[in-house]
């Protein structure tokens, strides 16, 4: 098994000359600018031709790809703000919208629950479901991928003044049941929060820090009343037996035990105490 490991502190991976807190990952060190600028306005001044991939992932891994995905593929930044590790994937065009621009190579696992606060694109098998929330108002589309080739594309919208939970699985009882094996009973449960802003920081989502501040920020008192989903992989008693993989549409805060896939290959990112990431 190859085995690759890169340590990144605050300042980017270390040796770096840039020292502006971005590592960016590729397959080559030859990299697109656009790809580069695509996720982070602080990329935007850089001189053509001076970016370049800070890591060179291993060429076994996605070589097949070469010139059909952004070069670099992904980057882990540190934000100062929110004295947190962030994940972002970087698009092929830094005007191109997320939306139908996922890879297929590049999946993160839903390992802590997640504010819905964007559109989020999951897997759940073979089966996808764009998750659109906005406040109390939640729209899920399903894709399934029919034997003849073809999609079958089916809406549901929920409220969720009327239902404070919603699930995906196996089971019959399920809001949204999936006969299907590779699926477990409860795959995926969204469930709505009507709280305050100083509630929010009682809860185990990853992105929650982030949430809070944003708001904050925006004169908002702590006894605000906030209306929002949170993501979770099962239910909120047991974990689903086949997991919840996100495409990466946007920025992900980095926890211990962070997981992405590449292909068919895992990465596991661990935490230090010192804010350092390996």
């Amino acid at each position: 098994m190859n085995k690759q490991e890169v340590v990144l502190a605050p300042s980017g991976i270390l040796k770096s000359k840039r020292l502006d807190g971005i590592t960016f990952f590729g397959l080559s060190k030859e990299t697109d600018l656009d790809s580069a600028n695509s996720f982070s306005e602080k990329s935007d001044k850089r001189e053509e031709n001076k970016v370049q991939c800070d890591v060179q992932l291993n060429p076994s891994i996605l070589m097949d790809l070469q010139g059909k995905i952004p070069n670099p593929l992904f980057a882990i930044n540190y934000s100062i703000e929110y004295n947190d590790f962030y994940f972002n994937y970087c698009k092929k065009n830094k005007n191109e919208k997320s939306k139908g621009n996922f890879p297929s190579i590049l999946l993160i696992k839903l390992d802590m629950p997640l504010i819905l606060k964007k559109t989020e694109t999951i897997s759940i098998g073979n089966t996808f479901f764009e998750i659109k929330a906005d406040k109390k108002e939640l729209s899920i589309l399903r894709f399934e991928k029919n034997e003849d080739g073809s999609i079958t594309k089916t809406n549901y919208s929920f409220n969720g003044e009327n239902t404070k939970e919603v699930t995906i699985g196996r089971d019959s009882k399920a809001n949204i049941s999936i006969d299907n094996k590779s699926f477990s009973k409860i795959n995926a449960t969204i469930k709505y929060y009507k709280i305050t802003l100083k509630q929010l920081l009682s809860l185990n989502s990853s992105n929650k820090q982030k949430i809070y501040s944003q708001i904050i920020e925006s004169d908002a008192s702590e006894n605000t009343i906030i209306k929002f989903w949170e993501l979770i992989d099962g239910s909120p008693t047991k974990k689903s037996t086949y997991g919840v993989w996100l495409f990466s549409a946007h920025s992900y805060r980095i926890y211990d035990g962070f997981t992405f896939r590449l292909g068919k290959n895992k990465v596991k990112i661990d935490v230090f105490n010192d804010t350092t990431i390996k």
